[in-house]
C-alpha cells in the first residue's frame, strides 16, 4: 500500500483517512498481492534455519572480537593457527591466553599441561609445539593484558557455546527435514544437504504451491534486472535482489557446494565462462548466479515430478515446467 500511495501521489503525508482509502481502490481493482505464510513443518523449518543463521552471525561476531584481541595481545598466533576458531586453536587460548605465561613455561610443561587437560580430544601437537615457539618472540602489548585475557577467556567460552547450540539446532533441522516426504529427492543431489533444503523449503513453503520455477527465482530475488530503452540495452543484469535475503544466502552458499561435489554443474557453469567472447562468457560470481537460478528449477522439478536425481539431469525450460 505504501508504494501504491506514493506512486498516485508524490506527497508524503499519511493518514487514516488517506489509508482507507487506497485499501478499498486497491481491494476494489484486486491489485494486491496475497500473503502465504508457512504452515506447520514449513514454519518450523523456517524457524529452525532463521535461529542456526543467527547463531552463525553470533559466532562470527564473537570471533572477530576475539580476532581484535589478538591482533594487540598475541599477534604471531595467527602465523600457527590460520583460523582461530578451530578446536586446537580455542583450547591454547582458554588454557594460556597470554604469550607472556607461554614463555615463562618450560616446553615439556606446556605441552604436558594441554595434553593433560584435553586428554582425549584431538588436540594437535605439532601446533601446540608451534604456539609455545611463537610466544617466545611475541611482541605484543603488556599494558592491560590482565584484563585482555579475561576478554578472551569469555569470548572463547561463549564461541564453544554457539558453536555447541549451533550443532544441537543442526540434528533439530536434520530430523525436521527428514519429515518431509519430498526431501529424500532433493538430497540425492550432490551438493545438497539438511542445512540448504532446510533454507530453501523454510523460505519457500510447499514447493507444489507454485506453478513454475520462474517463480522460485523471482522470490529469491536472483532474477537478472534489464535496463533497456529503444534500442540501447545495459550492458550489465544484475540480480534484482527484490526476494527474500536469507533465501539467496542460502542459494549463494549452497553453490560452492554444489560446484565442488556435482561435476554436472561444475562443468556447465565452466562452459558459461569459457564460451566464445561472441555469446557473452560470464564471470565467476555471475556463474555462480546462474548455479542458483538452475538449482532452484531443480529443486523445483525433483520436488514436484517425485524423482531422485539423476546424471545429466534435464532442467526443463519454463515452457515444460507450465506444461507439466
Amino acid at each position: 500500500m505504501k508504494r501504491r500511495r506514493e506512486g498516485e501521489d508524490i506527497d508524503r503525508r499519511k493518514n487514516d483517512y488517506r489509508d482507507t482509502d487506497m485499501a478499498a481502490e486497491l481491494l476494489r481493482t484486486g491489485k494486491f498481492t496475497e500473503t502465504r505464510l508457512p504452515q506447520g513443518i514449513y514454519a518450523d523449518l523456517r524457524a529452525a534455519y532463521h535461529t542456526y543463521y543467527g547463531l552463525g552471525r553470533e559466532r562470527s561476531r564473537a570471533t572477530n572480537l576475539l580476532s581484535a584481541l589478538l591482533d594487540s595481545l598475541f599477534p604471531e598466533f595467527y602465523t600457527v593457527f590460520k583460523d582461530i576458531s578451530t578446536k586446537t586453536a580455542l583450547a591454547v587460548l582458554a588454557a594460556y591466553p597470554s604469550p607472556y605465561v607461554i614463555a615463562e613455561m618450560s616446553m615439556e610443561k606446556f605441552m604436558d599441561t594441554m595434553m593433560a587437560k584435553y586428554k582425549g580430544q584431538h588436540i594437535i601437537r605439532k601446533k601446540v609445539s608451534a604456539i609455545y615457539q611463537a610466544a617466545h618472540n611475541s611482541v605484543g602489548i603488556h599494558a592491560g593484558a590482565g584484563v585482555i585475557c579475561f576478554e578472551i577467556s569469555l569470548l572463547v567460552e561463549r564461541i564453544r557455546l554457539l558453536t555447541e547450540h549451533r550443532r544441537k539446532v543442526e540434528d533439530l533441522i536434520v530430523t525436521l527435514v527428514e519429515w518431509i516426504p519430498e526431501s529424500k529427492y532433493l538430497l540425492s543431489t550432490p551438493g545438497l544437504g539438511h542445512i540448504t533444503i532446510a533454507g530453501i523449503l523454510g523460505e519457500l513453503g510447499p514447493l507444489n504451491h507454485y506453478r513454475s520455477g520462474k517463480q522460485l527465482v523471482k522470490m529469491a530475488g536472483i532474477n537478472p534486472m534489464q535496463s533497456e530503452s529503444a534500442n540501447k540495452q545495459a550492458s550489465k543484469t544484475p540480480m534484482s535482489k527484490k526476494g527474500r535475503p536469507l533465501l539467496r544466502y542460502c542459494l549463494w552458499e549452497a553453490s560452492l557446494s554444489v560446484l565442488k561435489h556435482n561435476q554436472e554443474f561444475k562443468a556447465w557453469a565452466t562452459r558459461l565462462q569459457e564460451r566464445p567472447l561472441h555469446q557473452n562468457p560470464l564471470k565467476k560470481r555471475e556463474a555462480r548466479g546462474a548455479v542458483c537460478k538452475r538449482l532452484l528449477y531443480l529443486v523445483f522439478a525433483l520436488f514436484n515430478k517425485h524423482s531422485f536425481y539423476e546424471k545429466n539431469y534435464k532442467v526443463e525450460t519454463e515452457r515444460e515446467l507450465v506444461a507439466a
